[in-house]
């Protein structure tokens, strides 16, 4: 019995061989749609546009996820300290949002419990705390089941007993969604190809064509072969990120819409900071908050939040972000001794905000704001992560117009993504696992990771019996999962799978482990050609 492949129905594979052929439909095709973009919001609108039936390419500069989406906190949450800057229509909106992904793709979305511990003195005072809780859980649809609880300090310590016991009140247990960022806008992106889109990365803009006065496509570079075509669109979505005042400022070098803000991130290893459940935190230096989740064998911590106005491709986490996010850590959990020997990563991203002057960073809305910019160029601009099915529906019925006719809105629920469809049944893909002589670790971390489509790995297991073996001791990824972003999720060079389709690089450090040095060699035969880094 042969494995479905895991690329959908409109192409067996999406790997570096397809790249040329996606290429030359750019160039020979006439398009309805341009998405310039391959972060969360890019996909997204791309995968709605296609799912209505118009003809969608989706471009992007470096690898898919490799902006601001590959560098968020890893949640899909309500945003509860939105509510301290009154922003109550993004805490509905979002609490909404989090049980829609959470069915489109089960296995990347999933519940994760968090404290919130009250001090006394603490920045924000626990009546507030408390009030800000209730109307978060107020805002949650009945349907969601979830609930929050008031903890005293002995059952507070007993859920995280390395909290910092002097001055603690208590807690509130309350519930988000975790995903996986990356791999959330790759199979978005999987989706918008299964419905027919060209889905390309290391594909740069490099101008738009105009004619008659309007944005009618762009003229493209593929970073890796040098190649320019010129790709011809009744309408353009500029979804850069960051990068979207770059995009509309080679049409009118005065416009300026966003304001860009920075966040860090630090990951820890987890035997580190053993933490059983998310912790939201309040630094003691400005009361902003922040939290330090646990995944896998990591702990996420962070984000920070700053004005940044230089390139958007410079941005680097600092030391200063680094010491502002242990200063706390090290105020809630006193007996870790966290230092930044301890730190395996640190991540910097861009929040591409849209800004009205006389903010605090810290209180700008995080909605998303669509507008027609000049030559009918529309720009997709803010935004979060958990919101970007809403900015993909927001900018579809802008665009309706330009086709000349109404609504394209297809009847039924959200579909789901490729990884959350099951053609096989999960426990069917586990016992070909095991029979492939594969750990039960590696069998959840397999169908965690690549949900229904991990069917295809039984096959090539059979084939490739050595790819069953651990890629770092100790770790459950093995190396049938190289070939994997190879030939179905057009990953291009190494740091693609080790940064985004997967943690690997991230989890070998915290575990002290090297990385093998035979991925090099392994990707070079599968390619047939040695990696080309992104050209700048």
């Amino acid at each position: 019995m042969r494995s479905p492949s895991p690329a959908g129905d409109a192409d067996p594979t999406f790997s570096f061989r397809t790249r040329q052929g996606l290429l030359n439909q750019l160039s020979e095709r006439e398009f309805d749609l341009l998405v310039v973009g391959g972060g969360i919001t890019g996909a997204a609108i791309a995968h709605l546009a296609a799912r209505r039936g118009l003809r969608v390419a989706l471009v992007e500069k470096g690898d898919f996820a490799s902006g601001t989406s590959s560098r968020s906190s890893r949640l899909i949450h309500g945003g509860l300290r939105y509510l301290q800057h009154g922003q109550v229509g993004i805490v509905y909106h979002s609490l909404r949002e989090q049980l829609v992904l959470a069915q489109t793709a089960p296995h990347l979305v999933r519940r994760q419990s968090f404290l919130l511990p009250v001090y006394r003195g603490s920045p924000v005072p626990p009546w507030m705390i408390s009030l800000l809780v209730a109307v978060y859980h107020g805002l949650r649809p009945r349907r969601s089941g979830l609930a929050y609880e008031h903890l005293t300090p002995g059952a507070t310590l007993r859920r995280e007993g390395l909290l910092r016991q002097d001055g603690l009140l208590g807690a509130l247990l309350y519930h988000e969604f975790a995903t996986h960022d990356a791999r959330l806008v790759l199979e978005t992106v999987l989706a918008a190809r299964a419905e027919g889109a060209a889905t390309l990365n290391y594909i740069g803009l490099v101008d738009f064509l105009v004619g008659g006065g309007r944005v009618v496509g762009g003229v493209l570079r593929d970073q890796l072969t040098r190649q320019v075509v010129d790709v011809r669109a009744k309408a353009v979505v500029n979804a850069a990120g960051p990068w979207s005042d770059a995009l509309v400022r080679t049409l009118d070098p005065k416009r300026h819409r966003l304001r860009l803000t920075k966040g860090v991130h630090i990951i820890l290893p987890h035997h580190r900071l053993p933490l059983s459940v998310g912790v939201n935190l309040f630094s003691p230096r400005d009361g902003r908050a922040f939290m330090a989740r646990p995944a896998g064998n990591l702990v996420f911590v962070g984000p920070t939040e700053t004005d940044y106005e230089d390139d958007p491709a410079a941005v680097t986490a600092e030391p200063v972000d680094r010491d502002y996010l242990l200063q706390t850590i090290n105020a809630y959990f006193p007996a870790a001794r966290i230092s930044s020997a301890d730190v395996v990563g640190m991540t910097a991203g861009l929040r591409p905000l849209y800004d009205r002057p006389g903010r605090a960073a810290g209180e700008v809305s995080r909605s998303y704001e669509i507008v027609w910019g000049p030559e009918g160029l529309l720009s997709v601009l803010g935004g979060k992560l958990t919101l970007h099915r809403l900015a993909a529906q927001e900018a579809v019925r802008f665009l309706e117009p330009r086709f000349g006719h109404g609504p394209m809105s297809p009847n039924g629920a959200a579909p789901l993504l490729p990884g959350g469809r099951w053609d096989q049944p999960a426990e069917w893909i586990a016992v070909q696992l095991r029979a492939s002589g594969v750990t039960p670790e590696t069998i959840e971390h397999l169908m965690v990771t690549y949900g229904g489509r991990s069917a295809a790995l039984p096959e090539m297991l059979r084939d490739h019996p050595e790819w069953g073996e651990p890629l770092v001791p100790g770790l459950p990824h093995i190396w049938a999962e190289i070939p994997f972003a190879r030939e179905w999720e057009m990953a291009v060079q190494p740091e693609d799978y080790l940064l985004r389709r997967s943690d690997l690089a991230l989890m070998a450090a915290a575990a002290g482990r090297a990385l093998p040095e035979t991925i090099g060699p392994l990707w070079e035969s599968l390619s047939g050609r040695v990696p080309v880094r992104q050209s700048t």
